[in-house]
């Protein structure tokens, strides 16, 4: 993650309990047992892998997901 260009933060897929899907997985199957279960379309964040920052106003953040492509936030 960058901020004004500067890198900030730097976290891989690979920290978050080995891989992305474990607490995905986990997410699935607790809420099937709980009888709630997920729904199609339904988006899920499984957490931050960078931490997190308190913008400024001004400043531009752009967060990079490699081949998935990146996100951009300026914050007035």
């Amino acid at each position: 993650m960058t901020c004004n260009g500067m890198l900030r933060r730097k976290g891989t897929a690979g920290e978050a309990l080995d891989h992305p899907m474990v607490p995905l997985t986990w997410l699935a199957n607790e809420l099937s047992r709980t009888g709630i279960g997920m729904k199609a379309g339904q988006t899920v964040s499984t957490g931050t892998l960078t931490g997190m920052l308190r913008p400024k106003p001004g400043e531009t953040y752009v967060a990079d997901f490699g081949p998935f492509g990146s996100v951009t936030a300026t914050y007035a």
